[in-house]
């Protein structure tokens, strides 16, 4: 299944106005951990200001032109607009995420990593860089770090869909058949979703030997 790109989750949980997309498809959400690399300043790829000189408001315009970029599917020129805003402000960690997912989606796993744990280090509340990294974990078959970070961004934000979805999908590819993703993919079916995962939790539930998944206590929207 070709993975989509989609706006749900562009506010993410760090706060209003500084966008976060995150890649998602059934198959693979779409959304290597470098110790110190964000404040490596050595290792940097970005011709950064010295600190008294970060400018955060023309980093957010920066930012706000690559989502405009992303959503006209100008991969390349949403790159150079993240690398721009993050030129003006080193420490802008929506701009580290979304140039992450940018680069996931150019397959450039390496680089994505290397936003998404700056992300990470910049934003420890937001979930979402977490999911973002485990990504790159789980794309490049690298299960079991992949289950660590989607654990942690659970942590995070303990209700968070986006969190539960790919963390489930981990269990079961690691060959998990416990009552902990049972209870899991129960907890996932409770809250409301898109259709084609309600259905692959529904599946797997039946699968792990309940027969009648407990109905979801919201409407599914009707396309």
């Amino acid at each position: 299944m070709r993975a989509r790109l989609r706006r749900e989750s562009f506010l993410g949980t760090i706060q209003r106005g500084i966008p976060i997309f995150t890649r998602v498809a059934l198959g693979m959400v779409l959304a290597l951990i470098l110790a110190g690399a964000c404040t490596s300043r050595s290792r940097s790829p970005y011709h950064t200001a010295p600190h008294a000189q970060r400018d955060t408001q023309a980093a957010q315009d920066c930012n706000a032109k690559g989502l405009t970029a992303v959503e006209k599917g100008e991969f390349e020129n949403a790159e150079k607009h993240f690398r721009k805003s993050l030129e003006h402000d080193i420490y802008y960690a929506p701009a580290h995420n979304n140039l992450g997912l940018t680069l996931l989606h150019q397959h450039r796993y390496y680089e994505a990593a290397w936003e998404f744990d700056c992300a990470a280090k910049l934003a420890p509340d937001s979930p979402e860089p977490r999911i973002n990294l485990a990504l790159v974990y789980e794309e490049t078959g690298r299960l079991s770090q992949a289950v660590s970070e989607y654990e942690t961004a659970l942590r995070i934000a303990p209700d968070h869909a986006v969190a539960m979805r790919p963390l489930a999908r981990a269990y079961v590819k690691t060959g998990r058949e416990d009552d902990e993703l049972r209870q899991l993919l129960e907890k996932l079916l409770l809250s409301p979703g898109e259709p084609q995962w309600d259905v692959w939790t529904r599946s797997q539930i039946v699968r792990l030997g309940r027969t009648t998944p407990p109905a979801a206590p919201f409407p599914t929207p009707s396309d």
